[in-house]
């Protein structure tokens, strides 16, 4: 009788103790590749859905070029913050800025250099490379020196 009471007893404890709910997991990503140059607006409601919440999203950039060449191929990473009451972001790397302010701030950018003086560029900012940050939203850009297009800059975002 002694082992069926601590056995109630204990049921009962763990039926009444209140247990805190678990944060739901999102396990979602988005994703957008790039292969000419010019300014492509990333869909601001998913960015918003990833990145606004309180750990944020991890934000993943690269630059392959073709035909491939491991050399010169790369990739940057950071998390990235939305607030929830205002266009503020911030990084882990140290950046940040106000997204429909004026002025564009980037969350990433990768650099790729060849021979003789030839220049590559894939950003992520808040409004268009080299215009007004006017109006709320991200942007992915690829500029290049190059006269023929040999690099694909590919953007992950993943809550």
């Amino acid at each position: 009788m002694r082992i069926e009471a601590l056995a109630w007893c204990a049921m009962v404890f763990l039926v009444v103790v209140p247990v805190p709910a678990a944060e739901p997991v999102n396990l979602s990503r988005y994703g957008a590749a790039v292969a000419v140059t010019g300014d492509f607006p990333l869909e601001g409601t998913v960015l918003e859905g990833l990145c606004r919440d309180a750990d944020g999203c991890e934000v993943v950039m690269s630059m392959t070029f073709f035909p491939v060449d491991n050399d010169q191929s790369q990739a940057v990473k950071t998390r990235l913050f939305l607030s929830a009451n205002s266009g503020r972001w911030f990084t882990t790397d140290g950046f940040g800025g106000l997204d429909g302010g004026g002025g564009v701030e980037f969350v990433l950018r990768v650099f790729g250099s060849f021979p003789p003086s030839e220049l590559a560029v894939c950003d992520l900012g808040d409004g268009p490379s080299g215009g007004a940050d006017d109006v709320a939203g991200f942007t992915l850009s690829a500029s290049q020196t190059i006269s023929s297009p040999n690099h694909v800059c590919t953007l992950v975002v993943i809550d």
